[in-house]
């Protein structure tokens, strides 16, 4: 096992490899999934099979939420702090993005907030704790 993972608290550790199996059955899903689609007839079971990656990005909600559980106050303060400005953030971004759609600007997909929602939060996370080291 690397040396600098044996070196990140237990809690760190269990959420990279929730993390990555997470992520892996995300992948697999995601792609059999767009496989599927194409080669099946409309109906109930093509819409299950669309909706399939859904399952891995709720697993992705538990892994966060269960290293959160794990963190002290601090560590949930920042945490909270960060996820409050990232949904701020994209909330603005969202909204802007809908106005614009107002002069002929492309409508934006709910994707997108849930992309820049997840990018965001760990960027501002990481400068909410500078403050307090």
């Amino acid at each position: 096992m690397n040396k600098t993972f044996q070196r990140w608290p237990v809690a760190t550790q269990r959420y990279v490899v929730e993390l990555s199996c997470v992520m892996i059955c995300y992948v697999v899903i995601l792609i059999s999934s767009l496989y599927l689609v194409r080669t099946m007839q409309s109906g109930w079971l093509r819409v299950l099979v669309a909706i399939a990656p859904v399952l891995p990005i709720a697993g992705l909600f538990v892994v966060i939420y269960r290293y959160y559980s794990r963190q002290d106050e601090l560590w949930r303060r920042i945490f909270l702090e960060a996820l409050a400005l990232a949904a701020a953030v994209t909330t603005l971004f969202m909204v802007t993005g809908s106005f614009l759609e107002n002069v002929g600007m492309p409508r934006l997909s709910g994707f997108w907030a849930y992309c820049l929602l997840m990018c965001l939060c760990p960027i501002f996370g990481a400068m909410i704790a500078r403050r307090y080291r």
